[in-house]
């Protein structure tokens, strides 16, 4: 009986605690609430065990970790399991032997998945102290050459394109130019050859200017000789102009004319003298538009009313003969217009 008893005293006391329990928690709720705070904070949550499960697996490689994924069934919670990187898939990279043409390179390694050098190649500097045996296909203005190295040593034959000379260039002052001032004297421009591919030639070469004195078109030609074991043969021609300088004027000059053309080989011209001139200059041709001509000068004799020159011409009997003429003062470096265009036709 007294067990009985004392066991019902325990539950009561029991009871008593919860209630009182339960009282506070109310009053320590009505507290927050009227502190406004949050009543969640006096809750604990509720714990449960996760149940995962395995939805995604990613291998490794040798450079990102794989991993296995998990999810778990109850509150989709994720969770991640690493695994360790792959090894490298290590590649040979053979050695090269050096050459007198060729750096060579020593033994090396790297991966072929992700291209990691494993082991570094190391440059092996090109022989230098090769004997090479040479031959040469001169370049000229029309095709590039070539030269061909042989080395026994290294059982090697290295072939260069020459390329081939393409253009004159001329300067006096700075700058390239194709005009260059009359001055009564030769004009001799500084040349640079190029080649095909623009790049400045440096070799041998001699130069021969023509009609480079008068106001005209003037010509020079560049001449490499033609030594089989140069790397440039042949020539190479330009054309450049000489003009009146500035300040002056053609029209200081009057323009002569011709008065008329004896029809007989050699044919015989008379011509009017002009005031101040030193020199006429005439051009012949058998079409009238003198795009290509023969030229001749003359020197007007003193207190001449008019003058005469004799040209002989290689055209049959029966062909017109076209002329022109022009009177020059090199010392003041001017020129009169052209004189109108007479022809006659060869009749003996």
């Amino acid at each position: 009986m007294k067990k009985i008893i004392s066991i019902m005293l325990s539950l009561v006391m029991i009871l008593s605690s919860a209630a009182t329990s339960s009282i506070a928690s109310v009053q320590s709720l009505s507290n927050a609430k009227n502190q406004n705070i949050s009543a969640r904070y006096y809750f604990k949550p509720l714990h449960f065990i996760h149940h995962y499960k395995l939805i995604e697996i990613k291998q490794s490689t040798c450079t990102n970790k794989g991993y296995n994924k998990y999810k778990c069934s109850i509150c989709g919670k994720e969770r991640f399991s690493y695994r360790e990187l792959a090894k490298h898939t290590v590649v040979i990279d053979k050695a090269v032997k050096a050459t007198c043409a060729n750096d060579g390179l020593t033994e090396g390694s790297h991966c072929s998945k992700c291209g990691k050098i494993i082991v570094k190649q190391e440059v092996i500097d090109a022989l230098d102290d090769c004997t090479h045996e040479e031959t040469a296909v001169p370049a000229t203005a029309q095709k590039d050459g070539e030269e061909k190295y042989y080395c026994k040593r290294c059982d090697i034959e290295q072939t260069n394109t020459i390329s081939r000379p393409k253009t004159i260039k001329m300067r006096i002052d700075k700058g390239y130019a194709t005009d260059f001032y009359y001055t009564g004297k030769a004009i001799e421009p500084q040349i640079d050859v190029f080649d095909a591919k623009g790049n400045k030639i440096f070799a041998y070469y001699s130069v021969t200017f023509e009609n480079n004195i008068n106001i005209d078109t003037a010509s020079v030609t560049v001449d490499f000789g033609n030594e089989p074991c140069d790397k440039y043969n042949g020539t190479l021609s330009a054309k450049f102009n000489i003009i009146e300088k500035k300040g002056t004027s053609q029209t200081s000059l009057k323009n002569p004319s011709i008065i008329k053309i004896q029809a007989v080989k050699p044919i015989l011209i008379y011509y009017t003298y002009i005031e101040n001139a030193e020199q006429y200059e005439f051009q012949y041709r058998e079409q009238k538009s003198f795009k290509s001509y023969k030229k001749l000068y003359a020197t007007p004799l003193n207190n001449k009313a008019f003058g005469t020159i004799t040209i002989n011409v290689k055209a049959d009997l029966g062909k017109e003969i076209y002329v022109r003429v022009r009177a020059i003062n090199k010392e003041k470096g001017i020129m009169s217009p052209w004189s109108e265009v007479k022809g006659v036709k060869l009749n003996s």
